[in-house]
């Protein structure tokens, strides 16, 4: 019986494991993504940062903010990305765009910061890279 147990959970972990593949989301894809950067800044004092880009190629769909790629504040290397945004900004070069695992499968996400699931909202992004 023990070895029936076994079996079965093993077969339970690896089911669990393929369903928790990271993968993005459909119509997204940032990974490797080129943009110049019009204008920086942000929402509010506590909202995520923002970088326009010059054109909405970033998959993320939200009127006004399509043109946006949003930084959240919880990412361990906020000031970093934002220091390399500005002076990408203003040395007049583009960014190559990386996103991190912790936003596979949620792209985009809402004024605030927080995930979405679906293509409206805002691009997010956890890692970029100055090209010129």
């Amino acid at each position: 019986m023990s070895k029936l147990i076994k079996q079965v959970w093993g077969a339970l972990l690896v089911l669990c494991f393929s369903v928790q593949l990271p993968v993005m989301a459909e119509n997204i894809n940032l990974v490797g993504a080129k943009f110049g950067i019009t204008r920086v800044g942000s929402m509010d004092i506590g909202g995520p940062f923002l970088i326009f880009i010059d054109a909405n190629s970033s998959g993320c769909k939200d009127g006004d903010w399509s043109n946006a790629l949003m930084v959240p504040r919880s990412l361990p290397n906020f000031n970093e990305m934002v220091s390399l945004a500005t002076a990408a900004m203003l040395a007049g070069k583009k960014i190559l765009v990386w996103t991190g695992s912790a936003f596979w499968d949620k792209s985009c996400g809402d004024g605030f910061g927080a995930a979405t699931g679906n293509t409206t909202g805002i691009a997010r992004i956890s890692r970029l890279d100055v090209i010129n």
